[in-house]
């Protein structure tokens, strides 16, 4: 898998598109369908909580994962595992066991 991070469009629930820096093996798994942003977009404003997933490995390990889109199959529950990258390179699959809703920055 690619290291390092780079630049992803998250769509908020409201319809507003954001960019934010994404882990970069994040663009190659299917169920979040991160993209590039293809022009100038805000940055996600700051107290921005993204929706998320949680899940756990099979040796007890927590992950967790921004989705991109309310149509991103780990969202929809069609995909139901994600993938995270331990410090020694290995990749760890993690059941989702929950789903977190956005929260918007206060004003």
């Amino acid at each position: 898998m690619p290291r390092g991070r780079q630049l992803g469009v998250y769509e908020s629930d409201g319809g507003t598109d954001y960019k934010t820096q994404v882990d970069s093996d994040r663009f190659g798994e299917t169920g979040f369908s991160w993209a590039a942003p293809a022009g100038a977009l805000p940055q996600m404003p700051r107290g921005f909580v993204p929706r998320h997933v949680v899940g756990i490995d099979t040796a007890g390990f927590r992950g967790t994962a921004v989705v991109p889109h309310l149509t991103s199959t780990l969202w929809t529950g069609v995909a139901t595992v994600f993938n995270i990258e331990g410090s020694d390179g290995t990749t760890y699959v993690c059941t989702v066991t929950g789903k977190f809703g956005e929260k918007p920055s206060l004003p």
